[in-house]
């Protein structure tokens, strides 16, 4: 009897032996992440011309990004397409290796999809998310040539008001289409401009566009020297920064019908920039650079330059970030997608 005990006990020692060497070399070595990223090159893509919020924002936590990981980062500038041509490149030709991560407004790729604008090279669902940066609460900005002070100055208006935008799925395509929808403005979208920092100039110069819906990041050297008017602020609360601007529902006389064009275009604001990477990218590395990126934009040091240019900082998980994604999605209902599709792309341009 003691004899088998023996060889038993014998036996799940050796069963256990075998287990934890096969967990050993399965498990991946302390420091393997780290070990990987050094001496190698993060390519860090934007999907707008230099000089816009996305730019900025990339090679604001690219320092911090290159000091935690031991990794050279690189900014790659890729315009096009509202996000298609970077988007395109993420999922379609980087490798899934953790080495490539672009930052990007979802919520029009989202769009892109979701009401097939295009004919889009990727699956929001398949990339893999990092972190969300910041989310979009835009303006509404005129020129002072067109002499818009409030948003029922432009309901008032006779000539067409051109809206300035880069594409169709931009975030400030998105928000200028459904302003106009949502107050029955007399106005048309003016697409082609290469990044926010053009359509400002045309906005300053007030002779291309009179109006652009966007965040004031990055244009305060315009606010400060009273280069632009601040109409309203595009969502539902007036923002600390313009405590005197009202939010665009404030303006007297809007409809519910209205009202539900102005939440949908907020509920894509929430969504924000997100910094993604392509799809297949390991849990360990996803994490690894997330943990980097959350924690350079939680820097007391980073909140302060965001409030300079009116970034509005709203940093968030990957894995809660790509819910956000997939909620709008599913959130737009099929019967109105048409017409959605058609205010946002069709409806208002020349």
């Amino acid at each position: 009897m003691q004899k088998k005990s023996l060889g038993t006990f014998i036996l799940i020692c050796t069963i256990l032996i075998i287990g934890m060497s096969s967990y050993a070399e399965a498990a991946p070595a302390p420091g393997g992440v780290e070990a990987f990223y050094k001496g190698k090159t993060i390519k860090f893509v934007t999907p707008t011309a230099p000089g816009g919020v996305f730019d900025m924002l990339a090679r604001q936590t690219a320092p911090a990004l290159q000091k935690y990981s031991g990794a050279s980062v690189v900014v790659e500038n890729m315009p096009g397409g509202g996000g298609l041509v970077g988007g395109g490149y993420l999922f379609n030709v980087a490798k899934p290796d953790g080495l490539t991560i672009g930052i990007f407004n979802t919520s029009g790729m989202a769009l892109y999809e979701a009401l097939e604008l295009a004919t889009v090279k990727y699956k929001l669902d398949q990339f893999t998310y990092v972190a969300r940066t910041d989310v979009l609460n835009q303006m509404v900005f005129t020129s002072k040539a067109s002499g818009f002070k409030t948003v029922a100055d432009m309901q008032k208006a006779t000539k067409t008001i051109r809206v300035g935008t880069t594409s169709p799925s931009s975030a400030s395509a998105v928000a200028g289409a459904l302003l106009i929808e949502a107050f029955g403005l007399n106005a048309k979208m003016v697409s082609g401009y290469k990044g926010s920092r053009e359509i400002m100039l045309a906005l300053v110069g007030g002779k291309e566009i009179d109006a652009y819906v966007s965040t004031p990041a990055g244009f305060d050297d315009y606010l400060a020297n009273d280069q632009v008017t601040v109409v309203a602020a595009w969502h539902d609360k007036r923002r600390p920064s313009f405590p005197n601007t009202p939010s665009v529902l404030e303006t007297p006389g809007l409809k519910p019908e209205g009202r539900k064009f102005i939440e949908l275009g907020k509920s894509f604001g929430d969504i924000g920039r997100m910094i993604i990477a392509p799809p297949g990218v390991s849990e360990a590395r996803r994490s690894f650079l997330e943990k980097a990126l959350l924690a350079k934009m939680r820097e007391p040091a980073m909140a302060e330059w965001a409030k300079s240019i009116e970034c509005n900082l709203s940093p968030l998980p990957g894995k809660e970030s790509k819910n956000l994604v997939l909620k709008i999605m599913t959130d737009i209902p099929m019967k109105e997608r048409p017409n959605i599709k058609n205010i946002i792309t069709k409806k208002y341009y020349f």
